[in-house]
């Protein structure tokens, strides 16, 4: 994208050299005579304005302002042949990029209007790096609090499967006590059988020993008995 300056001076010469010259350096350049065409097309087209100090209808100090204000973005640079140190220090501290004294040198002014467009690109060069820095910041947060609910998650799960296996114990300890008072041998979770929980399970064994003995065989007939002894 080719860079935009607007020239504002209201000497018709001065206007059409610095023009000329900065259309030569390569650069899309629109000349105006005050300070009311100035504001009338600055609203952030430009990326830097070079204003003459003393206007018609405006000082070049007060256009400043006006521009930082609507196109905090565009750089500025004051020119004047009426230079003073007060001038000087009020302009930069309202935000001028540079303050050149008429008649300047056109290398000079080259010079500081190169400076004004590294300023800018450096300034957009770490807006995008802190832009991504945020968005790498935020991508780091968002994998940190889905690594820590995994965590959290995961630590849920073994600490139910703990407290499971622990009840389980404590009733498997429980199922042999009684197993034990019975006269029954030990029994594990093998012993229980397809839906048997092990509650159903002490119940079984319960029932299983009270059960009376099954009765004995019936005696053999005598003449079987005979047969079975020839």
């Amino acid at each position: 994208m080719i860079s935009r300056i607007m020239v504002v001076d209201d000497d018709a010469d001065i206007r059409e050299i610095l023009v000329e010259h900065l259309e030569g350096l390569g650069y899309a350049v629109r000349g105006v005579p005050g300070a009311e065409e100035a504001r009338a097309e600055i609203g952030g087209a430009y990326d830097l304005a070079i204003v003459d100090l003393i206007l018609r209808d405006e000082s070049g100090v007060d256009l400043l302002r006006r521009i930082k204000s609507a196109s905090p973005r565009t750089e500025v640079i004051i020119i004047t042949g009426y230079a003073t140190l007060d001038s000087a220090l009020k302009a930069l501290e309202c935000g001028a990029f540079g303050y050149l004294r008429k008649p300047f040198d056109l290398k000079e002014l080259s010079h500081t209007v190169a400076g004004a467009f590294d300023k800018i690109r450096l300034r957009d060069a770490n807006e995008r790096l802190l832009a991504e820095i945020v968005e790498s910041k935020k991508r780091l947060e968002d994998l940190a609090q889905g690594l820590e609910a995994k965590i959290v998650r995961r630590t849920q799960e073994l600490n139910a499967s703990r407290e499971e296996a622990e009840r389980k114990a404590r009733q498997l300890a429980t199922i042999n006590e009684i197993t034990n008072a019975l006269g029954s041998s030990p029994v594990s979770y093998t012993h229980l059988r397809a839906h048997e929980t092990p509650e159903h399970l002490v119940c079984r064994l319960l029932l299983e020993k009270k059960k009376p003995p099954p009765p004995p065989p019936p005696p053999i007939p005598r003449s079987q008995a005979n047969l079975v002894l020839q």
